[in-house]
């Protein structure tokens, strides 16, 4: 008999202050809504490359091979992640440029990335940015109404609520 993976909602965000300083954070969660690891952090380099950074981070937090659903705003990593890799990995994460092969943009983060994916079982959803900053506010949420995590947590555990937003998974 083959033991269930732990099942985890891996949520990552990328965003810029009113500084112009580029932040990165991620969370790491059982479906239920039990906190593992939360971590963040500034670093002066494009939103695309941070938010790649916030999957790696939180792919290369799990203890073993994992369940995970994994939740970002950005869609340059869901669209790698579903169009890209593949071919990628085929091409040693170059591709043709006007004639000649060049390494892809952020090629050492993808290539970790598809390691994770070597371990774990991960399946995206694209989320607004707007829809993930009202998580972080949920305290301003009518109290009748879970915040959008919430809703999404416990359609992830099988647990229907009427007002769960519509999001493609792959």
């Amino acid at each position: 008999m083959v033991a269930a993976l732990p099942e985890y909602l891996l949520v990552c965000e990328t965003r810029l202050d009113e500084e112009d300083r580029h932040h990165w954070r991620f969370s790491l969660e059982t479906i239920l809504g039990q906190s593992v690891v939360e971590a963040s952090d500034h670093e002066p380099c494009d939103l695309n490359r941070l938010a790649l950074w916030s999957v790696v981070r939180g792919l290369e937090a799990l203890d073993g091979p994992s369940c995970v659903t994994m939740m970002c705003s950005n869609r340059y990593v869901i669209h790698g992640l579903r169009n890209g890799l593949n071919s990628w990995r085929e091409t040693r994460f170059s591709w043709d440029h006007f004639g000649r092969m060049v390494t892809i943009p952020n090629a050492d983060l993808w290539r970790r990335v598809d390691r994770a994916l070597d371990i774990h079982q991960v399946s995206t959803c694209w989320l607004s940015a707007a829809f993930l900053s009202q998580g972080r506010n949920a305290a301003q949420l009518p109290e009748s109404r879970p915040a959008p995590l919430d809703r999404i947590r416990k359609w992830l555990a099988g647990q229907a609520v009427a007002d769960t937003p519509t999001f493609a998974v792959a």
